[in-house]
């Protein structure tokens, strides 16, 4: 019951602190905002080409698997399609313009 206490009262006093600091220094406040949006941004923009590695990789090999191999049939395994792969890599490819838009923008 108290630890509950103690880590609201915690909370609350972290939470108010961080907002009065905002409002006495607004311009460091922005800066160190601008800064945590562009690290997030890089982070985003290296899942997204990590993402599009992968895509990649999956649509110019055919997994190495013969058809009809393994327990279930081709038929019924519903695997990707290549107009799925692609539609994906579009996509992936249009996320990645936008994060570098973004980004260019922040700099």
């Amino acid at each position: 019951m108290f630890k509950m206490i103690f880590l609201l009262v915690g909370l609350a006093v972290g939470f108010g602190g961080g907002v009065y600091w905002a409002n006495g220094h607004p311009d460091q406040a922005k800066q160190l905002s601008a800064e945590e949006e562009k690290q997030f941004l890089q982070a985003q923009l290296a899942i997204t080409e990590k993402i599009q590695a992968k895509l990649d990789s999956l649509s110019k090999s055919s997994g190495g698997k013969s058809v009809g191999s393994g327990f279930i049939s081709s038929a019924q395994a519903g695997g990707a399609t290549a107009s799925d792969v692609s539609e994906l890599k579009s996509d992936t490819e249009k996320q990645q313009a936008q994060l570098r838009d973004r980004l260019n923008k922040l700099k």
